[in-house]
């Protein structure tokens, strides 16, 4: 059965698998991790009222990173579709608000999980690379959310982080 990802819903669905999978992995490696993401805790009703507020720190409850491991948080995302792009795409609200929690002293590592379902690709977010949306927002379709696309061959895989989310090293 395939899970629509055009609604809130499916996203959430889709998310959440990759976020199970990700903490199972991360859970056998010996590392401890929760889960903090906004739709574990944020009320629909209020998901509705800031939904298209651009405030910067609007932004930080939106795009809070999903998983704590006591060392970093991990924004864990789905491509389900990147075989055969040399990219991934990234909310470029997400980006930015990752930013900030680096800014503040709280490194983010961003995770993929890819098309087989079991891979996962990963990049701290200050070393990422992206390519700006070509497309203003007023002009897109659907949603309205601006993209960045994230080359593939700046992201390694989780396994090498674990020195870090282990012993911050």
């Amino acid at each position: 059965m395939t899970v629509d990802t055009g609604t809130r819903q499916g996203r959430m669905q889709t998310g959440n698998d990759a976020e199970i999978k990700c903490i199972a992995f991360l859970l056998w490696n010996g590392i401890s991790v929760y889960k903090i993401g906004q739709e574990n805790w944020l009320p629909d009703w209020i998901h509705a009222k800031i939904r298209y507020n651009y405030d910067r720190d609007v932004e930080l409850l939106k795009h809070i990173p999903d998983l704590d491991t006591g060392r970093a948080l991990i924004q864990v995302k789905d491509a389900p579709r990147e075989s055969g792009y040399s990219h991934v795409t990234l909310e470029k609200a997400s980006y930015q608000a990752s930013l900030r929690w680096c800014e503040l002293g709280i490194p983010v590592l961003m995770a993929w999980r890819f098309q087989d379902g079991k891979t996962y690709q990963c990049q701290w977010v200050d070393k990422i690379s992206p390519i700006e949306p070509e497309t203003d927002r007023e002009e897109l379709n659907g949603s309205k959310t601006p993209m960045y696309k994230i080359a593939k061959n700046e992201l390694e895989p989780l396994q090498s982080f674990l020195g870090f989310l282990r012993n911050g090293q």
